[in-house]
């Protein structure tokens, strides 16, 4: 579990009223099904958890609109992501809608849009490594990971590839695809093959 940011009178903006003592603070509040996800930081310095959202049917109408106007016009209108963001916090955290309003008043619009959107749709920019290629074609196969020996990872992975139940390395892991691109590259023009320039 990350830190709470300790308190920093500085940071916050003139127009923000002073946190009340009775004001939920995320630590107190935090439900037992608490599960990970995204940081958003207040202006008070108050660090909540947007938890992955999946595909959790509650949001399948704000995240499906989310991301097609993401796809469509790169924008999203705050009253969506204010929606979506409420739903968010009450699932961590056992606060009111009252509170929530509250929560939402003191963040910055941008970085409650970035958390917010991250958390319905995931983080825009993935690593295809080799470990996520393992991992995702294991859960797309309905495979536990953990009851796999690690020795026979490479004889389930060999199977699913061969069988058609997975993508090979090089479609891909991106080190695998950029090296198969060289290859051919360089096969093109009949160059010799060799390390890559330091």
């Amino acid at each position: 579990m990350d830190e709470e940011p300790k308190n920093d009178p500085g940071s916050e903006q003139p127009s923000d009223p002073p946190l009340p003592p009775d004001a939920p603070t995320p630590r107190e509040r935090m439900r037992k099904a608490f599960r990970p996800g995204v940081k958003l930081v207040d202006r008070h310095r108050r660090l909540w958890i947007l938890p992955w959202s999946g595909i959790s049917p509650i949001l399948s109408e704000v995240r499906d609109k989310v991301f097609d106007l993401c796809a469509l016009r790169k924008s999203v209108g705050m009253t969506d992501l204010y929606y979506a963001c409420s739903i968010l916090i009450q699932a961590n955290y056992d606060v009111d809608d009252k509170e929530v309003d509250d929560i939402m008043t003191v963040c910055d619009e941008q970085e409650l849009g970035r958390a917010t959107i991250t958390a319905l749709i995931g983080p825009q920019q993935f690593r295809r490594t080799l470990t996520n290629w393992i991992a995702a074609s294991f859960f797309a196969n309905g495979i536990n990971p953990e009851i796999v020996p690690a020795a026979m990872i490479p004889h389930v992975m060999f199977i699913l590839v061969r069988t058609g139940r997975t993508l090979d390395q090089e479609s891909y892991i991106e080190s695998c695809e950029a090296a198969g691109k060289r290859a051919a590259l360089l096969r093109q023009f009949q160059m010799p093959m060799g390390p890559p320039p330091q």
